[in-house]
């Protein structure tokens, strides 16, 4: 049976039905054999009506509104024996466009229907606010001119459901039962005051300028932003609990909430096709190959130490997680994150700087900006002794592991402006460090950005001790890589490893650039005569 279309004009000038009532009660019946039955006002004297749908014995999609965009609807109520649609001016794409609703306090269905029978809400548009709404089934857009107040409960979806407030926010209760295409408010998401709460199956995006709000999405949540403009702070404080982030986390402002995933996922982002609602530019990099994306972005702190933060994965930490996102001074990092990890047992972070190497978090990480090296997870440990096997080569690099992703203007390499600097001293002296930076190549592994690898151009000389520091101004600089603007400086750290006395000639060689083998790189190299045996044949890296 082909679905019929009626019209409701709801208007102060209406007659059926009026009473002297503040809230006159307008009746609509969809009778038998499928005609079209309107109720027209001129809309001269702004209203506010009771509107009850009796579709009875018809499939029928009846449509509310108000031809002066004046009225306004109290309580509306479903009644229907049949499955059938219902709308509050909201027509679909390509249909002639009518003058909307002021506003609707109050949608329900009515409780005599019988169980067996299907009533779609197939969207609300309206100048003003929503209020209560409780369907059994939606397939369509809350859409508001200013807040929507809630509670908004929807049973089932047959389609999609978005939730749209560009001029808003979103003050009260959503539950659906089923996925949420987006949520899109310029306001927020519930009040610090009034947190709210957000449950459905899955969520494809959820953006506000500050969200306080429980969300539950056991599915996933591909892009949630809490965003900082429009004079918004940016703050997220509640809980996020899903199976997984498919794209990003975003929180411009201080991060109050926990983050829970749920099951044996990881924090790693999927592939998308495009940038845009759901993938904001620059934050997602949409790309599943390298699982040291960034996928949590937090602009100012971790918690305050008054209000701790959480953030619980139950798989591995491969991607990357930033906090002071935005390179303020005094921010901090107060809570807890805990990963199954690669071990079989949980791993918890609890500092910015932490001892837990990233192959033990499952090859990611978290960092607060301006972050050092990750001591830990460097090749060789930092303060360790490396010989043999493990020791440094021009294929085998010393590896400077910071504690999220680093950049610099020196990539690719340019000979003579590393990003780093490296001194070399007599292993167990105080004696001073001399430079030789000029002994190393150098590049940021594409893979894993938080490495700067340090490739010896020759074999280490062993018995000296190896110290590397970052550059921390001019074009060589190494930064830190957020979204802050300027990229900021990495903080200074002392990373040091000392090459052992194995008595194997190869590795006892002194570097290149130490031409007159007095372990000193300096002036007097330049006029020496000893290249022969401070370069034999074969040292030279290929």
């Amino acid at each position: 049976m082909s679905r019929m279309t009626s019209t409701i004009g709801v208007g102060a000038a209406v007659l059926l039905a009026r009473v002297a009532a503040a809230a006159p009660a307008v009746h609509f019946t969809g009778a038998q054999g499928g005609s079209t039955s309107v109720v027209v006002a001129d809309g001269a004297n702004p209203g506010k009506f009771k509107v009850d749908l009796f579709l009875n014995d018809f499939d029928i999609e009846a449509r509310v509104y108000s031809p002066s965009g004046t009225d306004r609807i109290s309580t509306l109520t479903v009644s229907a024996s049949q499955d059938c649609l219902f709308r509050i001016e909201h027509p679909d794409p390509g249909q002639a466009d009518s003058v909307r609703v002021k506003s609707v306090d109050l949608v329900r269905m009515s409780p005599g229907n019988p169980p067996s029978v299907l009533v779609t809400l197939k969207g609300i548009r309206v100048e003003e606010s929503i209020g209560s709404v409780a369907v059994q089934a939606m397939d369509g857009t809350f859409s508001s001119n200013q807040n929507i107040l809630g509670p908004l409960s929807v049973a089932g979806v047959t389609g999609t459901v978005d939730l749209l407030a560009p001029f808003g926010s979103l003050l009260g209760n959503l539950a659906v039962g089923g996925p949420i295409r987006n949520i899109l408010l310029v306001g927020t998401a519930g009040t610090a005051s009034q947190p709210i709460t957000i449950s459905a199956s899955s969520i494809d995006s959820l953006h506000a300028k500050e969200i306080n709000a429980a969300v539950s999405a056991p599915n996933y949540i591909d892009s949630f932003w809490a965003q900082r403009s429009s004079g918004g702070t940016g703050h997220f404080t509640g809980s996020v609990a899903t199976s997984q982030f498919r794209k990003a986390v975003r929180v411009d402002g201080t991060m109050f909430g926990s983050l829970t995933l749920t099951g044996s996922n990881s924090l790693q982002l999927a592939s998308c096709s495009s940038v845009g609602v759901g993938c904001p530019n620059p934050i997602c990099n949409c790309d599943a190959s390298n699982l040291n994306d960034v996928s949590i972005r937090v602009g100012e702190s971790f918690g305050t130490p008054s209000a701790p933060t959480f953030i619980s994965i139950g798989g591995d930490i491969r991607s990357q997680i930033i906090f002071n996102d935005r390179n303020l001074s005094g921010q901090t990092f107060n809570g807890l994150i805990t990963a199954k990890a690669a071990s079989a047992s949980p791993v918890t972070v609890t500092a910015a700087q932490y001892s837990q190497t990233a192959a033990s978090l499952g090859g990611g990480g978290a960092g607060l900006t301006p972050f050092p090296a990750h001591y830990e997870s460097c090749q060789p440990v930092h303060n360790t002794t490396v010989s043999g096997g493990s020791m440094p080569t021009p294929t085998r690099p010393v590896v400077v592991r910071h504690y999220s992703h680093v950049t610099s203007a020196a990539e690719p390499y340019v000979f003579g402006a590393m990003p780093v600097t490296v001194a070399r001293r007599k292993c167990g002296t105080a004696d001073a460090f001399v430079d030789c930076s000029g002994c190393f190549n150098h590049d940021i592994d594409p893979t894993a950005p938080q490495r700067v690898r340090v490739y010896p151009r020759y074999r280490l000389p062993a018995g000296y001790e190896f110290r590397v520091r970052p550059v921390l101004s001019g074009t060589a600089a190494l930064r830190c890589d957020v979204q802050a603007g300027a990229d900021p400086a990495v903080a200074d750290y002392d990373y040091r490893f000392c090459a052992a006395v194995t008595g194997t000639a190869e590795q006892s060689l002194p570097c290149a650039s130490d031409l007159n083998g007095d372990g000193i790189v300096n002036t007097n190299d330049l006029v020496s005569s000893s290249v022969s045996s401070a370069c034999p044949t074969g040292a030279r890296a290929t």
